[in-house]
């Protein structure tokens, strides 16, 4: 085998190489393993989310500190219309504005390319321009929060 194919070989394994480590630390860092070393008080807090009445099949749900409060923003997928925050041992105690996004297969799309032309189909007024909030409460292991979304 020529040097230069070879070496092509391994230049092309090093890049896949870093690319699975950097989106298994992503993965790791938003999903996070265990308990929370910041010493916040933390609840777990999970629930179901609907748009106009449909559970949300898949999506995010995160969870944005507001005023005072100095805590890590928090967040959760969404699997079949409920979600729950137990990375690091929950949410937070204190005021957050909630981020709701949902992405879904784009009408007339090609279900069978490559790279399917997907929409973010919740309105910007419950994710970019979220109005939503909620307080998470001192004193309980868990909260459940329920939103149901409309058009």
């Amino acid at each position: 085998m020529p040097i230069t194919l070879a070496m092509k070989r391994l230049r092309r394994r090093s890049r896949i190489g870093l690319v699975a480590v950097a989106l298994g630390g992503l993965c790791l860092s938003f999903s996070g393993c265990g308990q929370s070393d910041d010493n916040f008080e933390r609840v777990i807090v999970s629930g179901a989310v609907t748009f106009d009445g449909q559970p949300i099949s898949s999506g995010r749900i995160r969870f944005i500190p507001t005023g005072d409060n100095n805590a890590p923003v928090a967040g959760a997928v969404i699997d079949a219309g409920r979600y729950s925050v137990t990375n690091k041992g929950g949410v937070p105690i204190g005021d957050y504005r909630v981020e709701i996004t949902a992405e879904r297969l784009m009408k007339g799309a090609d279900p069978d390319a490559d790279i399917p032309t997907l929409e973010q189909y919740i309105p910007v007024r419950y994710n970019r321009s979220s109005n939503l909030t909620l307080s998470v409460p001192s004193g309980q292991p868990t909260l459940e929060q329920n939103f149901p979304l409309e058009k």
